[in-house]
């Protein structure tokens, strides 16, 4: 469960509504689409599975040498986008959108990434067993880090029709 402690524009929103609406919109899927950019010009999009921590870091394994590994190397500067494409136009619709930094997981965001992903995508454990595997080859991807400084929310079943909650993270 989503347990932050956030600064949002709207006075009248519970911590608490908007924690369980993040937790239901980031459970209820598994694809993020990531923009970056590319030589500090180009945007760059690209989509990856990802797991996902109580205090809404966001971890997805990728190649290094993707471009959009490579677009983080030069600039953490992210945007993200998760929400279920089966949405009927006529539903109550609901989806986030963070922006934030991305990084390549090191130390101990290694070992909590690995654990948080496995929990989520099993096969996973069938390559890596430990975060130390990451560096035996086994497969070319690692995993990366996404922390959202601000968080834009659209759950309409919970928050009115055509409402935004904008939040501040902390950091």
């Amino acid at each position: 469960m989503i347990t932050l402690q956030m600064a949002f524009h709207d006075e009248n929103v519970a911590d608490e509504s908007i924690n369980k609406s993040l937790d239901t919109i980031l459970s209820s899927n598994t694809l993020l689409s990531m923009a970056s950019i590319k030589d500090g010009t180009e945007s760059w999009i690209h989509t990856a599975y990802y797991a996902y921590s109580s205090k809404l870091s966001l971890y997805y394994l990728s190649s290094p040498s993707a471009q959009h590994s490579k677009n983080v190397e030069q600039s953490q500067s992210v945007a993200v986008s998760i929400f279920d494409t089966h949405q009927n136009p006529t539903d109550k619709k609901r989806g986030v959108q963070l922006f934030g930094t991305c990084h390549r997981a090191v130390g101990g965001e290694v070992a909590e990434g690995l654990r948080l992903y496995t929990e989520r995508f099993s096969w996973l454990a069938n390559y890596i067993k430990e975060p130390r595997d990451f560096d035996k080859g086994t497969l070319e991807s690692k995993l990366y880090i996404i922390t959202p400084r601000t968080i834009k929310l659209f759950d309409e079943a919970v928050f009115g029709e055509e409402k935004w909650v904008i939040i501040d993270v902390p950091q």
